[in-house]
């Protein structure tokens, strides 16, 4: 039995990008999946502990790679990190599941 990886997405305001990105793997075997947002006024604020539960964590932007950064303490080591690099402005956009999939295809083939 192989153990679930807990995969971890983040944005801003945890409202558009990262839900997204959780929306299309929520539902897949072996993946538990959650996101979080780096402002304070986010759906679910990133924390600590939220980077201490994650095996795979995915920022949609550089800025959100520096405030992990910021917070982590340590708790990046042995983490996967990738920064899927789409901008807030891609978000405004209908093609933003299709971004998000198409970024996401080299770790989740499946999508």
């Amino acid at each position: 039995m192989s153990i679930a990886k807990n995969v971890l997405f983040i944005c801003t305001y945890n409202q558009v990008r990262s839900c997204t990105a959780e929306s299309l793997l929520k539902d897949t075997p072996g993946y538990n999946i959650m996101s979080a947002g780096t402002s304070s006024s986010s759906q679910v604020t990133l924390t600590p502990s939220h980077l201490e539960w994650a095996d795979m964590i995915f920022v949609m932007e550089e800025e959100h790679l520096h405030h992990l950064q910021a917070i982590a303490d340590g708790l990046l080591e042995n983490k996967t990190v990738i920064n899927l690099d789409v901008s807030f402005a891609a978000s405004q956009t209908r093609d933003l599941t299709a971004l998000i999939k198409k970024k996401l295809a080299a770790n989740f083939p499946f999508l």
